[in-house]
C-alpha cells in the first residue's frame, strides 16, 4: 500500500476542514482518485459514508464539492459513489457497527444529495421519436428507494422514459400498467426476507405487462442469487452491472 493510500484510509476530514491530518488525508484520497488508482474508488465510498454519518449535512456538500472540483462527474458521483457508499452503510448496520437511527440518517442524507445532484432532468441524445419505457416498482414490505432513484436516473441519462412508483400499492400499480405501454417493468428487491412480496408483485405483473420485460434488481439478487432465479423474470440485474447497457443489449436497442 502506498503512504498515500495510508493517509487516505484516516478518518473522514470535519466540514470546517480545520485539522491538518484530515486535509492531508482528504488530499490523499482525491489525488489517488484523480490518477485513476484502482484502490481509490472503496476508500471514497467509506470516505464518503463516514462523512454522512457526521451528522452534517455540511460535511457532506462539502465532500461533494471537492469532488466536482476535481473533475469527478455527477454521473459518476451518483450512479458510482452513492450506491457505494449506501452498501458500505448497510454493511456497517449487518454488522452491528452502526444503529437503525445512524445508517437512516447517513442514507438519508445520500438520498438528499442524489435528489438535490439529479433534480434537473437529462436530454436524451438520440431515440427522441420512440424512446424506450420503464416502469420501476418497490415491491411491500421494502423501505429502501436510494436505488431505484439511481436505477432511475441511469435510464434517464441513457434517453429512457421513466416512471417511478414506491407506492407498493397493488391497484395503482395494475392502473398503470393498464393505462400505459413499457418496454421494462422493474421490481427492486433489497432483502430475501421480502421474497414472498416480491414474488407476490411480479404474479401482479406478469398478466398486464404485456410485451415488457420484467427485471429483477437490488441486493438480495447477490444476497439469495438462487431465490433470485426462482422467480420466474425474464431479466436479473446485480448491483454491479451496468442498467442501461443490461437492458439495451437485452432489448437489441441502439446506443443512444
Amino acid at each position: 500500500m502506498s503512504l498515500l493510500e495510508r493517509i487516505a484510509q484516516r478518518a473522514p476530514p470535519d466540514a470546517g476542514g480545520s485539522s491538518l491530518p484530515d486535509i492531508l488525508a482528504e488530499t490523499a484520497l482525491l489525488s489517488l482518485l484523480n490518477n485513476r488508482t484502482p484502490n481509490a474508488a472503496p476508500l471514497v465510498a467509506r470516505h464518503f459514508a463516514e462523512t454522512v454519518l457526521d451528522g452534517s449535512l455540511l460535511a457532506a456538500d462539502i465532500f461533494v464539492g471537492r469532488l466536482l472540483e476535481h473533475g469527478i462527474s455527477v454521473e459518476r458521483i451518483i450512479c458510482g459513489y452513492i450506491p457505494e457508499a449506501a452498501r458500505h452503510l448497510g454493511a456497517q448496520w449487518a454488522s452491528d457497527e452502526i444503529d437503525f437511527a445512524q445508517v437512516t440518517q447517513g442514507c438519508g442524507h445520500l438520498l438528499r444529495l442524489t435528489h438535490d445532484l439529479g433534480w434537473q432532468p437529462p436530454v436524451s441524445n438520440g431515440y427522441i421519436g420512440n424512446r424506450p419505457r420503464a416502469l420501476l416498482l418497490r415491491p411491500s414490505g421494502e423501505d429502501h428507494f436510494l436505488g431505484l432513484l439511481v436505477a432511475a436516473y441511469q435510464l434517464r441519462h441513457a434517453g429512457w422514459l421513466v416512471k417511478l412508483d414506491l407506492t407498493a400499492n397493488p391497484t395503482e400499480i395494475s392502473e398503470t400498467l393498464s393505462r400505459e405501454n413499457f418496454d421494462v417493468i422493474g421490481v427492486s428487491a433489497g432483502h430475501p426476507r421480502t421474497g414472498d412480496a416480491v414474488a407476490a408483485t411480479l404474479d401482479l405483473i406478469r398478466p398486464l405487462k404485456g410485451s415488457a420485460l420484467c427485471v429483477l434488481g437490488g441486493t438480495m439478487t447477490e444476497l439469495d442469487p438462487e431465490m433470485s432465479r426462482s422467480l420466474d423474470v425474464d431479466l436479473v440485474i446485480t448491483p454491479d452491472q451496468n442498467i442501461p447497457n443490461s437492458l439495451q443489449k437485452t432489448l437489441m436497442l441502439p446506443a443512444f
